[in-house]
C-alpha cells in the first residue's frame, strides 16, 4: 500500500469515525423528539446536521490531523 493509498484510508476512517460519532450523539441528545417525527423528516433532520457539522467543522479537522501525520519529518 502506496503512501496515497493509505493517506486515502485514513481519512476515510477518520471520516466515519466522526460521523459515526455525530449521528450518535444526535440521537442521544434528541432522540425522544426524533422518535416522535416521521421517518423521511428524521432522516432529512439528521443528515442535514451531520452535513453541516462534517463540512464546517470535522473535515477541516480531518484534514488538518491527516496532513500532520503525513508531512516530512525534519
Amino acid at each position: 500500500m502506496n503512501a496515497g493509498m493509505r493517506r486515502r484510508l485514513i481519512t476515510t476512517l477518520a471520516a466515519w469515525a466522526g460521523a459515526y460519532t455525530i449521528v450518535g450523539l444526535v440521537f442521544l441528545t434528541g432522540g425522544d423528539w426524533l422518535a416522535a417525527i416521521p421517518l423521511p423528516m428524521r432522516l432529512l433532520v439528521v443528515s442535514g446536521i451531520l452535513a453541516i457539522i462534517m463540512v464546517n467543522a470535522m473535515m477541516p479537522f480531518i484534514g488538518r490531523l491527516v496532513a500532520r501525520l503525513f508531512a516530512p519529518r525534519a
